[in-house]
């Protein structure tokens, strides 16, 4: 019979080791989509998936304009309605005034 020798007996030491791990780049690859000309709200220049005539065109840019015109009639027409209401307001308070002057007139 043979005896086994110390070394095959011992269990080798557990060694540490040390992984690192490093950012290769991007996982994602994009492709461009649409252009336009403001933050979402502008003309759009360029979309990869939607091509219109010069007719579309034209007529979105008619509508755009009837739009924009609408707008600013609506913005005049309440910058208006405030000055008529500011107006009301002042007269309202100025005769409030009056009284208070005749008022303590009287009183005297």
């Amino acid at each position: 019979m043979e005896e086994p020798k110390p070394s095959e007996n011992l269990q080798p030491t557990p060694r540490k080791k040390a992984i690192k791990l490093t950012e290769l780049g991007p996982r994602l690859t994009l492709k461009l989509v649409k252009i336009e000309e403001g933050i979402c709200s502008g003309k759009v220049l360029h979309h990869e998936f939607v091509q219109k005539s010069s007719e579309e065109i034209k007529a979105l840019e008619k509508r755009h304009a009837a739009k924009m015109r609408l707008k600013e009639q609506r913005k005049k027409e309440q910058e208006e309605n405030i000055a008529k209401k500011k107006a009301v307001k002042d007269a309202k308070k100025q005769r409030k005034l009056e009284r208070r002057k005749a008022r303590a007139a009287e009183g005297r």
